[in-house]
């Protein structure tokens, strides 16, 4: 079976004015906000993080789809693809994060410098301070950045691999291709696992280098698989409506949609396990965390964030037939997606641009033009990589399984 994706030139047109009109605001913001650098790298964190971390976790969920035998997912198998062929775009971007901390302006350094306070050693109340002295192995600027490489770069290897087997499979037919596809699966996952902590660990948390929660990287990441269910899903139903993946049906919807479902109760789970302990302990180094965002101008937010990404997809996906409508289900996807931009918002924002000193957060300029300029490139790429396959995974030995998938 035979089906390609056209990238038509209107679609190319509309993302690129999306990206224009992105990069216009951020000038705009660049003019008008002057000197608000930390704000500026901040929402460069905060958008290239959302949307790389989407095509991350697409790799880590074909892999788990691959372990768990799920004929299910076979159908879709080349949205997740697609999705992962992002990362390139997220790794240049961060490379060019990388770049600025070379880059002095206005008698501050730029990029990285921006956002990590840990990276000012010339700071006398950072020098000397005794906890992030004992950090200093870890949190320094070339550990950080040679780490957070190299999980760029085993993750994009990873991405690879299953891309390629997955082409020659459709070519070339047999089980030699899906085995190795399982096998890799089986070496990725453990090291996905640990590697994904470390880079949340290394990327969020350190935005506040004297907090730390060991349920914080799985809260993140939980979240993550949430919204990328969600893009997933979105994307899918953008092809129904345009006359593809006519194979795919309502049980695949609910399926989608149970993961929703679940993984969002998992997320206030990980939400609530972090914070009750947190607030019954009620030490200073870690309470202040949810001061600062539970009071003040974070609060709006703070309850939001549990209502859009927990309340919402509780009680809208709970019944049977919630999961199986699905101009419904899209509307509390969409939803879910701006959810994560808030959780991820309040995880970055009140401990760089919102700091004490600081006093830059806000929502405008910046904010908006970031997020059309990341959201551009995201849909340009992932609809180039679909448009570069068969949407069917052609001699998937699970595949006909898949078209009569039903529940």
């Amino acid at each position: 079976m035979i089906e390609k994706f056209n990238f038509s030139s209107r679609a190319k047109t509309i993302f690129i004015a999306i990206g224009a009109i992105g990069l216009a605001l951020i000038i705009i913001g660049t003019i008008s906000e002057k000197g608000e650098h930390v704000r500026f790298w901040a929402n460069f964190l905060l958008c290239n993080f959302y949307f790389l971390s989407f095509s991350v976790i697409a790799v880590a969920w074909m892999s788990i789809q691959y372990l768990a035998k799920a004929s299910w997912a076979v159908a879709l198998k080349r949205i997740p693809e697609a999705i992962s062929g992002y990362m390139i775009v997220g790794i240049v971007a961060t490379i060019v994060m990388f770049i600025a901390s070379f880059v002095t302006m206005d008698g501050q350094k730029m990029g990285e410098y921006s956002i990590y306070s840990w990276l000012h050693i010339d700071n006398p109340d950072i020098l000397h301070d005794r906890i992030l002295t004992g950090k200093r192995a870890l949190l320094n600027f070339w550990t950080f950045n040679i780490i957070t490489f190299v999980l760029l770069g085993v993750w994009y290897y990873a991405r690879q691999k299953y891309r390629n087997a997955s082409l020659r499979e459709d070519r070339e037919g047999g089980l030699e291709f899906y085995n190795k596809q399982s096998k890799y699966s089986a070496a990725f996952l453990p090291f996905f696992g640990l590697s994904i902590c470390l880079f949340i660990f290394l990327w969020l948390m350190s935005t506040e280098p004297k907090w730390f929660s060991t349920m914080f990287a799985v809260n993140i990441f939980v979240g993550g698989l949430v919204s990328t269910i969600c893009t997933m899903l979105v994307i899918t139903f953008i092809l129904k409506k345009n006359n593809y993946m006519g194979y795919v049906n309502n049980n695949h919807f609910h399926d989608m949609g149970k993961f929703m479902f679940g993984f969002s109760i998992f997320w206030m789970y990980t939400w609530v396990s972090q914070f009750l302990l947190i607030w019954y302990a009620n030490m200073n180094d870690e309470i202040v965390y949810y001061l600062a965002r539970m009071h003040g101008k974070w609060a709006i937010l703070f309850w939001a964030n549990i209502i859009i990404n927990f309340i919402l997809p509780f009680l809208g996906l709970m019944m049977r037939e919630a999961k199986r409508q699905y101009n419904y289900i899209i509307v509390v996807a969409c939803l879910m997606l701006v959810g994560r931009y808030i959780d991820w918002y309040l995880a970055i924002m009140p401990g760089t641009a919102g700091a004490e000193g600081v006093n830059q957060a806000g929502f405008g300029f910046y904010e908006i033009g970031f997020f059309m300029f990341f959201a551009a490139m995201f849909a340009y790429t992932v609809a180039y990589k679909l448009s570069k396959a068969n949407l069917v995974a052609s001699n998937h030995p699970f595949l006909e399984e898949s078209f009569h998938h039903e529940i």
